[in-house]
């Protein structure tokens, strides 16, 4: 009797949607977006791409007057940059950090934290000189 209802389910479950080939999409499927490194973006995210600070802490700072594009003081949210433009915070230029991946077998008796005060030694002691 629980066979019978388990191949119920299962023949339930695949008389959706056929499956396709691996690699085909069907229509109005889903497809990642993939930024690319010179297509424009809001100031914030560009700010915040930089290392300066994050992007709601970057959406104040544009607020107060802070930050000017191309020799233009920007004080309202969403505006589109791009890398190109000349983009200063406090008259200082910024530019966007490219992201670092540092690949880590960590060794036996470190810790994978930042930071605990019950550790004697942590990842970040390993990899902190390893990129500026």
């Amino acid at each position: 009797m629980e066979r019978e209802n388990r191949r119920e389910k299962k023949q339930h479950i695949s008389k959706g949607k056929p499956s396709t080939k691996k690699g085909e999409r069907e229509k109005g499927e889903f497809k990642p977006h993939i930024a690319k490194w010179n297509e424009p973006l809001r100031l914030n995210k560009y700010i915040a791409n930089s290392g300066i600070c994050s992007r709601r802490e970057a959406d104040e700072l544009i607020k107060a007057g802070d930050v000017s594009v191309n020799g233009e003081i920007i004080r309202e949210l969403g505006v589109k940059v791009s890398p190109k433009d000349d983009i200063r915070y406090k008259g200082k230029k910024i530019d966007r950090e490219r992201k670092v991946y540092i690949l880590l077998n960590k060794p036996r008796d470190f810790v994978t934290t930042v930071k605990d005060k019950h550790a004697e030694k942590t990842v970040i002691d390993i990899v902190k000189d390893a990129c500026p």
